[in-house]
């Protein structure tokens, strides 16, 4: 079986490059900025995406953040996010 890094590497290849890298480079960010957390990969292929969770366990719904990779964007799903003010919110399109 390969390990998990691998299998994620595999995961993170089947997008465009330029999407790749960012993805990488906020997952690598993400881990610095929240250690300790359980980084929990979802692949659903109906919606084309990679989700990656960060949750002080091992339960999806208790995650604090989340990267949705899709094609050609990257959202950042903050789960108090609907208690932001809008003026902290804000999206960017590879």
């Amino acid at each position: 079986m390969p390990s998990p890094a691998s299998q994620l590497a595999s995961l993170f290849a089947q997008y465009e490059p330029a999407t790749a890298k960012l993805a990488k480079a906020l997952r690598r960010h993400l881990r610095q900025r929240l250690p300790g957390l359980f980084e929990l990969v979802y692949r659903y292929e109906s919606r084309d995406s990679l989700v990656i969770s960060y949750s002080p366990s091992t339960t999806g719904g208790e995650a604090v953040c989340a990267l949705a990779v899709y094609p050609h964007r990257i959202d950042l799903c903050l789960a108090g996010g609907a208690k932001l003010a809008k003026s902290e919110i804000g999206r960017a399109h590879v």
